[in-house]
């Protein structure tokens, strides 16, 4: 099947948002764990994070249930994906032996 048209361009734009993603990722982690030198083209990308996470804890201090809610959602996400997975490897552990 090929892609052409509108759809063409939506992939693109999402690969493209994807890989811009992943770099944005790569450069924050490095500065987080010092692991490589970082050069003066990623001092913006550093001060863009940077301004949007001082808005983030600027909006949580003023209005702490802006945090709370999507904090609580990805809390019960965690916890099910691991109670999920401790479901599995039990069920797996059984399926070995008779009880």
């Amino acid at each position: 099947m090929k892609v052409t048209g509108a759809a063409k361009y939506g992939v693109e734009y999402a690969l493209e948002n994807m890989a811009w993603g992943v770099g944005v990722g790569s450069t924050i982690g490095a500065a987080i764990t010092n692991r490589r030198p970082l050069g003066p083209a990623e001092a913006r990308v550093l001060a863009s994070s940077g301004a949007i996470l001082a808005v983030f804890t600027a909006a949580i201090v003023w209005w702490p249930k802006v945090a709370a809610f999507p904090l609580a959602i990805v809390c019960a996400w965690i916890a099910l994906s691991l109670m999920l997975a401790a479901w599995k490897l039990h069920r797996a552990d059984r399926g070995g032996r008779k009880s």
